[in-house]
């Protein structure tokens, strides 16, 4: 199955969303790391269901670690699934 992941970092965020290869292509999930730094924390949209996690302190690479569930250190966030 073909995907398109896209993202967005800011200075204090990453946004992400991943999207089927279709025509047109729909929108499997979406979400992001925010507050990077001291508080940071993972939310996620999934078939329209929103979950949260607290990550802790985090930079730019530690929040891109999150969006891979079978990483260790990934904060579990019920419904996540590749």
């Amino acid at each position: 199955m073909s995907a398109i992941l896209t993202l967005n970092a800011g200075s204090s965020s990453i946004k992400f969303a991943v999207y089927g290869a279709g025509d047109p292509p729909a929108e499997r999930l979406r979400g992001q790391v925010e507050a990077l730094g001291e508080a940071a924390r993972l939310e996620l949209t999934v078939d329209g269901a929103a979950r949260t996690a607290e990550i802790g302190p985090a930079d730019h690479a530690a929040g891109l670690e999150q969006l891979d569930p079978g990483r260790p250190g990934a904060r579990d966030v019920p419904g996540r699934h590749h």
